[in-house]
């Protein structure tokens, strides 16, 4: 039984006159949070009186002049408190909106009877715990593992009044989501009907008897590859998994759903967002070190949840009057309209981080001797996927590929070692050094094939999922790759490769050529003539990294370079994320 009782004594006016007992309570009582519902509950419990007779009837007729009390015992909620981190973005005397996480269940159930968000908002809201049921301030829900904007009613009278909008369809709910594949058309209304799956019980479908369910959806950013895209869907109904339902009845279900879209399917779809894990430094540097925060340094691959998130409400607030003068950011009211947004939570940003960003390209360059090979190797051992220019040029020079053919056509069998009918670098190299116009032609031969190669090798790292993908291009500037589409990205905004540059002075790279590769001066003043000046190149790179030390310090520094990368390929997949968020901002609440 509970504690406390709340008396009210009423008189029926003339214009009361014949109107039933259960309306007249409800009218006079609506302040207090008691529908016309609760006063037949009361009446039945034998909690009125007219003129000191107990009504047992809601539809008794008073009469004017009746005198009417009721005793309203306070309602108390059956859930404890539980503590527990809740954000909340806007709260008054009468209501409140709270950022729910994912992986919250929003109240008690079978599967789920303690740690719900009912829980933590009786100890967030005390007053909530006088409400009855097992759901005290829940007008409405989300799914436990989709994130974002609920709102909670802090009062009975102003769950009644949030209801009747919902039942209304007045309140105006808007989610984001990342699908697989891109939809044909920009925008569209799903007006399908959901009931129970007819095999599988704990999924809902479309079916022919099911309840009304209605959509209004549009896509806000789509992969240029038409691997997924991100859509912003509002309901104007609320049946369980709808928005999940209808997009995988379109034919794009969720990403992450592994409900409606199998985890095998999930995998097949998107290898990148399922490889994204598979690169990391393996001494990594400390989190304070990375540019782009903690999170860049070991990516999480696979979404543990549905990437839904309710970012955007709006309803007419009931009880205008209890709105604050200074409102929280994201929160505004205007003409009575309470509008919030709610951005997105890390794992969305970060799945969509990692989707957009596709494989970085990455080319290391430098002058002769300074370590570029010795970091790649170092970069393979790690788990990069790697190639180089040298290993390109030696399959080109094999018997039969294209180099032999070319150079044979030009040159004839000038350059040809007769033993092994293939190309002899030996004499193809002293002759490039003391002809300048025969190192024009052979480079002017060489390099679209050259740059071929690395082409097909960053698409196939893309299509393997790849996040990084380096290649060792001594001539990269020199041949003027980063002048043209050759290496871009086919992505968004077609970047270029990341140029990373190793820096050596020349002193110390010269000592290097002669000790390890056997260079005469004249080989290297001849070599080095090639190629732009060491500052030059340099100054033209997006990463620099120095080697002064033994070859073991210089492998070293690839787990700084890795973490470096990753940072970066973060960062370009963040302005994507910034442009997604804000056309989806500029859509007008209601459209």
């Amino acid at each position: 039984m509970p504690d406390s009782f709340a008396s009210h004594a009423f008189t029926a006016t003339h214009q009361e006159h014949n109107k039933r007992l259960d309306a007249f309570l409800a009218a006079h009582l609506a302040d207090a949070g008691i529908s016309r519902e609760r006063a037949k509950h009361l009446i039945k419990e034998g909690a009125v009186c007219v003129d000191g007779a107990p009504a047992t009837s809601p539809k008794v007729l008073l009469f004017e002049g009746a005198h009417v009390t009721i005793t309203i015992p306070e309602a108390a909620t059956s859930l404890t408190a539980e503590t527990g981190d809740l954000t909340i973005l806007y709260q008054d005397a009468e209501l409140a909106l709270i950022d729910k996480p994912a992986d919250l269940t929003v109240h008690p159930c079978p599967s789920c009877p303690q740690g719900t968000l009912a829980h933590r908002l009786i100890s967030h809201f005390p007053d909530l715990a006088r409400q009855g049921g097992s759901r005290p301030g829940i007008v409405h829900r989300l799914d436990k593992d989709t994130s974002g904007l609920i709102l909670v009613a802090l009062t009975e009278r102003c769950r009644l009044a949030l209801a009747e909008q919902f039942a209304e369809r007045a309140i105006y709910k808007e989610y984001l989501a990342i699908v697989h594949g891109v939809p044909k058309l920009p925008q569209g209304i799903i007006n399908s009907p959901i009931g129970r799956h007819p095999q599988k019980k704990v999924m809902m479908a479309v079916t022919p008897n099911g309840k009304e369910a209605i959509t209004h959806w549009r896509t806000l950013y789509a992969d240029p590859a038409g691997r997924f895209s991100v859509v912003a869907a509002r309901i104007l109904t609320g049946r369980t998994h709808q928005i999940r339902v209808h997009l995988t009845h379109l034919g794009h279900p969720l990403v992450g759903d592994t409900v409606y879209c199998g985890e095998q399917q999930q995998r097949k779809a998107l290898p990148l967002l399922h490889n994204a894990g598979a690169v990391a430094p393996a001494h990594p540097a400390p989190a304070e070190a990375a540019p782009g925060g903690p999170e860049t340094q070991h990516p999480t691959s696979v979404p543990q949840r549905q990437m839904l998130h309710a970012w955007r409400l709006a309803l007419r607030h009931p009880f205008p009057e209890s709105v604050p003068q200074t409102m929280p950011p994201m929160v505004s009211i205007e003409d009575g309209i309470l509008r919030c947004t709610c951005p997105p939570p890390e794992d969305f940003a970060r799945t969509l981080v990692q989707l957009t960003t596709h494989t970085l390209r990455v080319v290391i360059t430098g002058s002769p001797g300074c370590g570029k090979s010795t970091l790649l190797h170092a970069l393979a051992a790690r788990g990069i996927p790697t190639s180089s220019a040298d290993v390109a040029v030696k399959e080109l020079y094999q018997p039969g590929n294209d180099g032999w053919r070319l150079l044979r056509a030009r040159f004839g069998d000038r350059f040809l070692c007769a033993e092994k009918n293939a190309i002899d670098k030996v004499l193809l190299g002293t002759a490039m050094r003391e002809e300048p116009g025969v190192r024009r032609e052979v480079e002017a031969l060489l390099h679209p094939l050259v740059a071929h190669t690395h082409k097909e090798f960053f698409r196939e790292q893309e299509k393997a999922g790849a996040p990084l993908a380096v290649t060792e291009i001594p001539l990269y500037l020199e041949a003027g790759y980063h002048l043209n589409a050759t290496l871009q990205a086919e992505g968004d905004n077609r970047p270029l490769p990341v140029l990373v540059g190793v820096r050596t002075p020349f002193a110390i790279r010269k000592e290097r050529l002669k000790t390890h590769r056997g260079w005469s001066d004249e080989t290297i003043d001849a070599i080095e003539s090639w190629q732009w000046q060491e500052d030059e190149k340099i100054a033209a790179c997006d990463l620099v990294v120095d080697n002064l030390g033994s070859p073991d310090e210089l492998a070293r520094k690839a787990d700084g370079l890795i973490t470096q990368l990753l940072a970066l390929r973060a960062e370009r997949a963040r302005t994507i994320l910034e442009s997604i968020t804000a056309t989806a901002a500029r859509i007008p609440f209601g459209e």
